[in-house]
C-alpha cells in the first residue's frame, strides 16, 4: 500500500459540523487553521496560515464535538485524501481534505511552558508522478518544480469489496530540489516525499477568491521503480521555506 499519513497542529475556525449516522455513529467537519512559518529573501521569519477541512468518524468525532470551540487548538494524525464531483454543468471539482485516524486538544500554555514546538505541520506521502514535472526559472535566480503525485488507497468496504481509491496531490518544490526533479523525475516514476501541507490563494478576473492545498516537500526521493531509488539533496527545512519571495 502507498503510503499517506500526515500529522497537524492548528486552531479551529468554527465549531465542527457534527451529523448522526445511520449506524448510531457520529461524523464531525470542521476546518483547521495552520500556521506556516518561513524565512523570506531578506531572512526574516514570515507566518502564514493554511486553512484545512477536517472529517472525523466515531470516537474521533466525539472529541472534536466535545472540544469543538471556535479558536480550540487541536492535533489531527491521519492522512490526505481527495473528494471529486461534478457540478450542474457537469465540471469536475475536486478538494483536498484530512481524515482524522487522532483526534486530540492541545494545551497550548502549557506547552509553551515545557518548551515544545506548538506548530506542527508534517506529511509523507508515497506515489507515482503523473506526468514530468514543470520547472521554471524564478526572478531570484533558483528554480520551481511543479507536479502531480498519484497515491493510491486501498481499504475494504463495508461489503467486504477491496477499494482502490486514487487521490492526487499538487507537488511544489523550490532549489535545489526543483534541479534533482528537473533531473530525474519523469511520467511514471516513483516518489517519496517528507514535507509540509501549504494552501494557495489567489482571485479570478471576476474578483472570486480561490484556493488549493500543496504539499512544499523537505526530503524527497525519485526511482523509475521502488528498488532503485535517488535521494535530493537535504538543506534545512527553512531555507526552502522561503521561495525566493
Amino acid at each position: 500500500m502507498e503510503k499517506n499519513k500526515l500529522s497537524v497542529k492548528g486552531n479551529l475556525v468554527d465549531v465542527p459540523e457534527i451529523k448522526a449516522l445511520s449506524n448510531g455513529s457520529k461524523v464531525a467537519k470542521a476546518t483547521l487553521g495552520i500556521n506556516n512559518r518561513y524565512k523570506n529573501k531578506a531572512g526574516e521569519e514570515v507566518d502564514e496560515v493554511s486553512f484545512v477541512d477536517v472529517e472525523a468518524y466515531g470516537e474521533k468525532a466525539e472529541v472534536l464535538e466535545q472540544n469543538g470551540t471556535k479558536g480550540k487548538w487541536m492535533q489531527v494524525d491521519g492522512k490526505l485524501v481527495q473528494d471529486r464531483w461534478k457540478d450542474d454543468e457537469g465540471k469536475t471539482h475536486s478538494k483536498l481534505k484530512i481524515l482524522a485516524f487522532d483526534v486530540k486538544p492541545v494545551d497550548i500554555a502549557a506547552e509553551k511552558e515545557e518548551g515544545k514546538k506548538f506548530s506542527n505541520n508534517s506529511v509523507s506521502i508515497e506515489g507515482n508522478l503523473v506526468a514530468k514535472p514543470t520547472v521554471k526559472e524564478l526572478p531570484s535566480g533558483g528554480k520551481t518544480a511543479s507536479c502531480s503525485v498519484a497515491v493510491n488507497d486501498i481499504y475494504t468496504d463495508k461489503k467486504n469489496n477491496k477499494v482502490n481509491n486514487v487521490s492526487y496531490f499538487d507537488i511544489e518544490a523550490f532549489g535545489d530540489k526543483a534541479e534533482f526533479l528537473e533531473k530525474n523525475g519523469d511520467k511514471g516514476f516513483h516518489v517519496k516525499l517528507d514535507g509540509k501541507i501549504k494552501q494557495d490563494r489567489w482571485k479570478d478576473e471576476e474578483g472570486k477568491t480561490h484556493s488549493k492545498i500543496k504539499i512544499i516537500p523537505f526530503e524527497m526521493s525519485v526511482s523509475q521503480t521502488k528498488k532503485l531509488e535517488k535521494k535530493a539533496p537535504n538543506k534545512d527545512k527553512d531555507d526552502d521555506c522561503g521561495y525566493g519571495r
